[in-house]
């Protein structure tokens, strides 16, 4: 079956809905002329049609900072948690739960830390921090995202050098 063809109707309307205020999104262009977003998109950039991402840009930029503050908060969480468990292990005194008389769990205040109670304890200390850890590693960005960002302004821009440039196997 042949691919339905771009009218001048269909281009006119591309271009209205870029140039409307606030513009249609590519999207809710292809869902209007009954077409796919892939459709669309190379149409757009045959006729020379571009969007304006700022908005978008901005967007995604506000929900980085937003999971960057949240992932923030939470390592706070973390190291607190740990601080709260060696502040335990160190105190004078431990409460824990001991068994006694027919398997009955009672709790004791001893001056000392049982050996399975701090090697529980050690063992979610050590938990947390790796939790903490891995989410610094993940905030520690040295530049990488802007070098990537660059990439690919490049490779974006050598793209749509190499689609303007003339086709060497075409006959004049």
């Amino acid at each position: 079956m042949a691919a339905n063809p771009w009218t001048p109707t269909d281009d006119q309307h591309l271009r209205d809905m870029a140039d409307a205020t606030p513009p249609v999104p590519v999207r809710e262009q292809a869902k209007q002329l009954g077409r796919t977003l892939a459709a669309v998109a190379r149409r757009r950039r045959d006729l020379g049609i571009t969007s304006d991402r700022t908005r978008t840009a901005a967007a995604t930029q506000a929900k980085v900072a937003d999971a960057k503050a949240r992932r923030a908060a939470l390592e706070l969480r973390a190291l607190t948690r740990v601080e709260h468990l060696y502040d335990r292990l160190e105190a004078r005194t431990f409460t824990t739960l001991i068994r006694g008389a027919g398997a009955a769990e009672e709790e004791a205040t001893l001056p000392f830390v049982p050996p399975a109670d701090e090697r529980q304890i050690a063992a979610t200390i050590s938990q947390h921090l790796n939790a903490s850890l891995r989410i610094a590693e993940h905030d520690a960005d040295d530049g990488h995202t802007a070098v990537i960002g660059m990439i690919d302004a490049i490779t974006t821009a050598i793209t749509a050098a190499a689609d303007a440039m003339p086709d060497p196997e075409a006959t004049p």
